[in-house]
């Protein structure tokens, strides 16, 4: 007979934040915003199992754990990727573009940073909504981009 290991993980879910689990996606609400996780797109197989644990003594847990043996690996990443979200819904997350020099134009049109150097062609990057746009100096191009997802 084969004997099943189950590895397991346990988060500590800070206090400040609220977990939930509604259909396939883990919902974290913070004092920052609300980030979704949806579990399909990085469980593509279905091999892990989330549950909340809510009386715990050291607080709200949240507890991932699977069958498969490289199952490990996605664990982790998991584990990561949640104490990331766990950072931005508390202390948020500053990117700051300095440009110096000239030659260059940079723009923010709705939700895309267009960055034109020289004379080659204009690089556009998508900000994801949950940034809000800053502009550091009137009278230079620098932005400042703050959100509460870090890992977009």
């Amino acid at each position: 007979m084969k004997s099943i290991q189950i590895t397991n993980q346990l988060v500590k879910i800070p206090s400040k934040i609220h977990v939930s689990l509604e259909n396939s996606n883990l919902i974290f609400t913070g004092p920052l915003g609300k980030i979704s996780l949806d579990l399909k797109k990085h469980d593509t197989l279905g091999e892990c199992f989330f549950a909340i644990e809510t009386n715990a003594p050291t607080g709200q847990l949240l507890n991932i754990s699977t069958t498969q043996p490289k199952g490990k690996i996605l664990l982790n990443s998991l584990t990561s990727l949640i104490s990331q979200y766990f950072t931005g819904l508390s202390q948020g997350f500053l990117v700051t573009l300095e440009c110096i020099g000239i030659g260059y134009k940079v723009q923010l049109v709705k939700n895309i940073l267009q960055l034109k150097v020289g004379f080659s062609h204009g690089v556009d990057f998508i900000v994801p909504v949950s940034y809000t746009h800053l502009r550091a100096h009137e009278t230079r191009e620098d932005r400042v981009l703050r959100g509460v997802g870090g890992k977009k």
